[in-house]
């Protein structure tokens, strides 16, 4: 329930159907990733890890597309 709340929140702002479908799908694994840690173990370093990994993933496009 919290992924579904949490991405079901970020559906609705205006500014969704601009991000393009990697960003979309990012911030969705990202959400997941953030219920996980809330309902599960938030010690887990692999649920911070694939957080940070998803944002890189993203933030490697974008620089490369401004060089």
């Amino acid at each position: 329930m919290i992924a579904q709340d949490l991405k079901a929140v970020m559906h609705e702002v205006g500014s969704w159907e601009e991000l393009r479908p990697d960003q979309r799908e990012a911030l969705d694994m990202i959400a997941n990733k953030l219920s996980r840690i809330l309902n599960g173990n938030p010690d887990l370093p692999d649920h911070w890890i694939d957080i940070a990994g998803y944002s890189l993933l993203i933030a490697n496009r974008l620089q490369k597309e401004e060089n």
